[in-house]
């Protein structure tokens, strides 16, 4: 068992604060190992190094010249090495070490993990829920072991970790782990309580054997009795692949589903008819769209049916291949799918396809399928893909695309004339093609091209990808060292000192790791963190130094804020990003630009006004230093123009509110075209009213104004214009968008 010790300290003072005793700083050394109680042929240790804990696994001392135990550990090694899920312990080494007794060993370096065994997990009695969500995260990592050709050999409660913090599953211990590409060691092994009979006396690796031993222990856990029974029966009776089992899994899984859902439904339609008896046909409709939505969101949550991001996405997918025509696909349909042919090829309004990944029969990508979609910005290849034929996503609007490991030959012109492709991630060594292929062609934004540490060496030897060799690279390069340096000391699980692309892919929140930075200037590197789903309240406040970031296409929300007193000129929203707070950029003095993908679907620029507006509402919710506001817009948020300072402002005439503090640092002039004063509450504090400009409005409004809720306060500072009414229009929105000086308005008569 893994142990975290610690004291619980009592803190009569409210402040945050580390408390710190004797630091002894980061050592690139093992120090303060200890020897853990272990049974086989292995010692384990538990080492601290560069601040971080470790697991150390070598020989025993009697065995350490032994070539075959040796290899053994090696061959561990090298199957943990292509083996990177979150529910598997992760190796990070293999070195020489020097070991308590002060002997260097050959030790294998892997995470450490603060946990219990599965075993004493089910000792404290965990509920049917927890037990259920831990069988089908065992059996997803599981599944991921044998899509990469793995058979574990030794699994049991033992060998699968549940952690404190959110107890999530790890299974450990690959020592008998086997492959097919493994020619030595090839001998019968295992544990027997959970050993697949066959397994005994066969020595060749076979999935069926790790399903025996599924099904022992979710006997033991007392959960899907009817899968674990066929997991039990003789080889060729069982689930032949670990898809079928989680297939079964989820079935079994969805009549709860049902039952809950039959619940809700029913307590719907009494309500309806009590509350609404007169309007019964009324409520029937209202009762059958609701109960069709829940239905729907059952059988996602099920994973009885895809939901699709993009409805073009969906749309082809059951034009082409709902075969039971019920106007949505399956997972088992899209399974059943072993080409897309031309089904995509030139369609210019699909923009993301994600749920691709779910079309596991695939086997190719094939030639041409994605050619020219010109605003396709995402998409993930299922895990079962070996090859991606030519030109397959030439001409797309790809910005970054993950290479699985399962890809083994690409065609020549796959990624060619991607005009907004910055970064090219594969999971494994670079795959094969042909001499003198070419891949990424006319890409002028490409900056970066991923591959693993352990496949560098492999990968530096492909003739074919000589010619972009400089775009390689096994670690971010980052531009700025101050962001590096918070970066490594934060996600660098296997204390490299570098921050891996799957490192970063992997952080799914930044917490408070920059809030209060000012030493960082750059941070475009921000949109390689593709776990990302919100920049948090306060995630860069007080970064007064930060000048630039990208954000990852995975964003959708940006927090209370979120970039608050940082040093922005120009800021680029992308289009998944669906919630602003008002004060996310709050007090960016000098922003300047801002720019909203055309894509999105909540916010808009429109007609180049450098701020955020939401589309639907017509709402500015923040402006600029050098905004103006569109005729369309028909209110300001209450921060729109609070943190920029201005000269003046033109309020168009169709904008009907103005929220409390939005006008507060406009300091000289406002110009409201309007005679009928827009609802506006202004602050009454004292400090307010120092700022308040000179407020012009339309001849022959003052009255109106005068009496205005919130305006009536402002009389002081009311002015008329023109003279008189104007000769030919009333609308001057046109002639303050061209003129901001109020002098240069020679038409105007203030004499």
């Amino acid at each position: 068992m893994f142990v975290a010790n610690g004291e619980a300290l009592d803190m009569s003072d409210d402040a945050s604060s580390y408390i710190v005793s004797d630091f002894e700083g980061l050592s690139s050394t093992f120090s303060e190992m200890v020897e853990l109680p272990s049974t086989g042929y292995c010692r384990l240790y538990k080492a601290k190094r560069y601040g971080r804990w470790f697991l150390l696994k070598c020989l025993k001392q009697e065995l350490s010249s032994d070539t075959a135990y040796q290899q053994l550990l090696r061959k561990e090694f090298e199957i943990m090495m292509r083996l990177q899920h979150p529910s598997i312990m992760q190796a990070i080494g293999m070195e020489d070490v020097l070991i308590a007794d002060g002997h260097y060993e050959r030790c294998l370096i892997a995470e450490w993990i603060d946990g219990k065994t599965l075993a004493q997990y089910l000792e404290a009695n965990p509920s049917r829920s927890d037990r259920q969500r831990i069988a089908i995260d065992l059996a997803e990592a599981l599944a991921y072991i044998h899509h990469q050709q793995v058979v574990h050999r030794d699994l049991k409660p033992s060998n699968i970790m549940i952690t404190y913090n959110g107890s999530y599953v790890k299974i450990i211990d690959f020592g008998l782990a086997d492959t097919d590409s493994h020619a030595i060691l090839k001998q019968p092994a295992g544990t027997l309580k959970y050993m697949a009979p066959e397994q005994a006396t066969k020595a060749l690796p076979d999935v069926r054997n790790d399903i025996y031993s599924l099904g022992v222990i979710l006997l033991e856990m007392d959960i899907y009795k009817k899968v674990a029974e066929r997991c039990l029966r003789p080889i060729h009776q069982r689930y032949q692949n670990m898809d079928d089992l989680l297939a079964a899994l989820h079935q079994q899984r969805k009549w709860h589903f049902k039952l809950m859902a039959s619940a809700m439904i029913a307590l719907v339609v009494i309500f309806a008819l009590i509350a609404k008896v007169n309007a019964i046909s009324h409520k029937a409709s209202d009762l059958e769209k609701h109960t069709a939505e829940l239905n729907f969101q059952v059988k996602v949550l099920n994973h009885e049916i895809i939901g699709f991001e993009d409805p073009e996405a969906k749309q082809k997918c059951i034009s082409h291949w709902d075969y039971d025509h019920d106007g949505e696909l399956s997972y088992q349909e899209a399974a059943s799918v072993k080409s897309l042919g031309d089904v995509f090829t030139k369609d210019t309004l699909l923009r993301s396809f994600p749920e691709l990944e779910h079309f596991t029969g695939l086997n190719e990508i094939d030639a041409c399928a994605f050619w020219d979609c010109t605003h396709l910005e995402s998409i993930r290849i299922p895990r079962t893909v070996r090859f991606i034929r030519q030109s397959a996503f030439r001409h797309t609007g790809l910005q970054m695309i993950t290479i699985p490991s399962s890809v083994v030959a690409i065609g020549d012109h796959i990624l060619e004339e991607c005009p907004e492709l910055e970064t090219v991630i594969f999971e494994s060594v670079l795959p094969n093609t042909n001499d003198g292929a070419h891949h990424l062609v006319d890409c002028p934004k490409l900056s970066a091209i991923f591959v693993p540490e352990f496949y560098m060496t492999e990968t530096n030897e492909k003739k074919s990808w000589q010619s972009l060799k400089p775009y390689i690279h096994k670690y971010i390069e980052f531009r700025d060292p101050a962001v590096k340096s918070v970066c490594v000391s934060h996600w660098d699980s296997n204390g490299d000192g570098e921050l891996s692309i799957d490192e970063a892919m992997a952080v799914n929140s930044l917490g408070g790791a920059f809030s209060g930075n000012t030493a960082i200037r750059s941070f475009d590197e921000l949109r390689y963190f593709t776990g990302l789903k919100e920049i948090e309240a306060n995630t860069f406040n007080g970064c007064l130094n930060l000048k630039s970031v990208q954000l990852p296409r995975s964003v959708e929300t940006l927090g209370e804020n979120a970039f608050l007193k940082c040093d922005f000129n120009a800021f680029y929203i992308p289009s998944g990003v669906t919630h602003i707070a008002s004060t996310a950029l709050g007090e960016n003095h000098h922003l300047c630009k801002v720019e909203i993908s055309a894509d999105n679907p909540v916010y808009d620029s429109r007609e180049d006004c450098n701020a955020i507006i939401e589309t639907a509402t017509n709402q500015m919710v923040t402006g600029s230093a050098t905004a103006f506001i569109p005729n369309s817009v028909t209110s300001l948020s209450d921060e729109c123009f609070n943190w920029f300072d201005r000269d003046e402002l033109v309020i168009p005439s169709q904008l009907t509110h103005i929220g409390t503090w939005a006008l507060t640092c406009i300091f000289q002039r406002i110009y409201c075209m309007s005679d009928v004063p827009p609802f506006y509450r202004p602050d009454t504090r004292e400090s307010f009213w120092e700022h308040l400009p000179e407020i012009y409005i339309p001849y022959g409004s003052t009255e109106a104004y005068c009496h205005a809720e919130g305006w009536k306060l402002l009389t002081h500072r009311l002015h008329e214009f023109p003279a008189k009414p104007a000769p030919v229009t009333t609308d001057f929105s046109y002639y303050f968008k061209t003129w901001t000086n109020l002098d240069q308005l020679s038409f105007l008569n203030f004499d």
